[in-house]
């Protein structure tokens, strides 16, 4: 009815989150989260910082991370209250108003949101991580559940190799980093770190690595006052911790986009390719210095990321570009070394594809997306989704394929690093429906659909699959009789139950209505 005016907040907290936090308690308690977490213990006359986000970087366990999601109370079993605030460098909870906070989730989540996770040429024993928040890491792989290092805190990605195990990692809005030996040092050889008045709008700017020159990589990167608007060669200036950047004359805001994938072809380094944020694609035939803009519309790329090429292991003619594919095709494909392309997206959902990889000979590509893991079968010529109720239900960022040991690994946004397996390649003959041993009634279904088969001991697991490839629902089969499947809570259309055979497939076309 009433009401009397306090004093002004010192941050908005977040719009879209339970971020403002009155205690049931202690009502006179009070906090709540923008970057940083604020707390009052006198009914929102004061507010404070817990703590500035740097902190955490010199204490993890006794200081917020920044960028506060989350705050509440709970109750323990004797009844003592206490706040649980969810940041982005864990949970961390308080049973004294936020006077001291600890971190409970410094151990066993597996929870990291990686943007990038590359193997060491070398020895693919090593591996390399870039993620959000939970900086720069590095794992020895010596089978099964890895426990990574963190070397470097904060947000890294772009992870790029060069000649002898030397790696390159990009911070956001344009900082490099660059270790000689990354498999023992913690702290970077050198690095280069772009005016602070002129770094870029996307949050991590694309970088590859340039084989025509030794030890060197190309970056998005500004001039003047044109943000990630050039391309900017890097290569270690060999004194101090020093690191040479040449800034090359092309401008790719001509087209009002900013660079949002970069590509060179390994096996002729003068042909560059460039992609912008507005959906351009330019072609260089001169190592990077000329630029000319081909025809095509392509995917436009992610505002923390960018988007992905990939010039085929098999022809470098074939070039295939990734991003965002809500409104067009997530993936395109040229084989004319990008004078035309035409779409590559049949059984790929309308998602996001981040990364692209494929194993030697091309008969498998594999791609990093939003929707999940995919694997395009070059013998079936569609994608298919690949993670089997195994991997989790998250956005998938990176993905490279080790060719030694037929592994496709995947980094996702959430919940760590997935290695896919690839033990045998399945003729196309045993994925066809075998229409003699599966009967399913009644088709078209409204709410039940009948199985009925004399082949119940091999199947162990069911899908219903949209028909544009995508995974409804599924679950695995204990019984070894005839079951029937829900169908009532899906939408009228055209739909495929997959019965998995003796590690085949047995598919079923149906129509719900």
């Amino acid at each position: 009815m009433s009401w009397t005016f306090m004093n002004t907040l010192t941050q908005r907290p977040w719009k879209d989150k339970d971020v403002f936090f009155i205690s049931n308690e202690n009502p006179d308690f009070m906090m709540y989260g923008r970057i940083n977490a604020y707390v009052s213990r006198e009914g929102g006359n004061d507010w404070r910082e817990v703590n500035d986000w740097i902190w955490y970087y010199f204490d993890r366990e006794n200081n917020l991370h920044a960028d506060i999601m989350y705050i509440d109370e709970y109750k323990t079993e004797l009844n003592e209250p206490f706040v649980v605030i969810s940041h982005h460098g864990g949970i961390s909870t308080s049973i004294d108003e936020a006077y001291t906070t600890k971190n409970i989730s410094l151990e066993g989540l597996r929870v990291t949101q990686y943007y990038d996770v590359k193997t060491l040429p070398t020895n693919s024993n090593w591996i390399f991580a870039g993620s959000q928040d939970q900086g720069f890491q590095r794992a020895n792989n010596t089978g099964g559940l890895q426990e990574f290092d963190q070397i470097l805190g904060g947000d890294f990605g772009h992870l790029t190799f060069t000649e002898n195990q030397r790696i390159w990692i990009m911070f956001p809005l344009g900082e490099v980093f660059y270790y000689e030996n990354p498999l023992s040092k913690d702290y970077p050889t050198a690095t280069y770190k772009y005016p602070q008045d002129m770094r870029g709008n996307i949050w991590l700017p694309p970088m590859t690595k340039d084989p025509s020159e030794f030890n060197t990589v190309v970056a998005a990167g500004p001039a003047g006052e044109n943000k990630d608007a050039y391309l900017i060669k890097m290569t270690p200036a060999g004194i101090g911790d020093s690191i040479f950047a040449e800034t090359l004359p092309f401008d790719f805001s001509v087209s009002n986009g900013k660079i949002s994938a970069i590509e060179i072809d390994e096996t002729n380094p003068n042909r560059w390719y460039v992609g912008t944020s507005n959906g351009k694609l330019y072609r260089s035939f001169d190592g990077g210095n000329n630029f000319t803009e081909t025809v095509p519309q392509i995917p436009q790329g992610h505002h923390l990321y960018g988007s992905d090429i990939f010039i085929s292991k098999e022809d470098p003619n074939v070039v295939y570009i990734a991003g965002s594919g809500y409104s067009n095709a997530p993936v395109i494909r040229s084989t004319d070394g990008g004078t035309t392309f035409e779409e590559f997206s049949e059984g790929l959902p309308n998602t996001v594809v981040f990364g692209l990889d494929s194993n030697a000979d091309g008969s498998l590509i594999f791609a990093a997306a939003e929707a999940g893991p995919y694997v395009y079968i070059k013998h079936k010529a569609r994608w298919y989704d690949m993670s089997e109720f195994v991997a989790p239900n998250q956005t998938f960022w990176s993905v490279e394929y080790i060719e030694n040991k037929q592994i496709a690994r995947f980094g996702t946004f959430g919940r760590g690093i997935w290695d896919f397996e690839v033990q045998e390649l399945v003729n196309t003959k045993d994925l066809e429906p075998k229409d003699d041993q599966v009967t399913i009634f009644p088709n078209p279904v409204e709410s039940q659909l009948n199985v009925k088969t004399n082949i119940f001991g091999n199947i162990s697991h069911y899908a219903i699959i949209s028909s544009d490839g995508n995974l409804i629902f599924g679950d695995e089969i204990q019984k070894t009789s005839d079951f029937q499947v829900p169908a009532e809570s899906l939408p009228a259309g055209i739909y495929f139950l997959r019965l998995k055979h003796n590690g085949n497939y047995i598919f079923k076309k149906f129509v719900k209505i």
